[in-house]
């Protein structure tokens, strides 16, 4: 949930352009009724279970080299998180939630009243 504070102070920048899921989850009825971690709010959004294993998680990501488990899990994270992005924004989408956009990667075409992506 504090992810955007530890990459911050860590040293990593600019996040003005970082998303946590958990806000657009909550907008849209998508979050767990428990947990806020990626695992959680992906089976909650899309249905999936990501299946992450623990050695995985707490190995050492401070490594000069990662090991093939832990690219794996990276990647995992990358794709659930899209997934979850895609829920979100159908279920808005359903919803009539989203406003029009004309400009950026969602937006709405003046002959439709589907959004599609750009």
């Amino acid at each position: 949930r504090h992810d955007r504070r530890k990459l911050h102070d860590a040293g990593y920048g600019p996040l003005e352009h970082l998303l946590d899921l958990v806000t657009p989850c909550a907008e849209v009825d998508l979050l767990p009724e428990t947990g806020r971690g990626l695992e959680a709010v992906c089976y909650a959004a899309t249905g999936l279970r990501m299946g992450k294993q623990r050695h995985t998680t707490v190995s050492n990501w401070e490594a000069e080299t990662l090991t093939e488990d832990q690219l794996s899990y990276a990647a995992d994270d990358a794709v659930a998180g899209l997934a979850v992005l895609a829920a979100v924004l159908e279920k808005a989408r359903r919803l009539r939630f989203l406003p029009p956009h004309r400009h950026g990667p969602w937006a709405v075409r003046d002959d439709e009243a589907s959004y599609e992506w750009l």
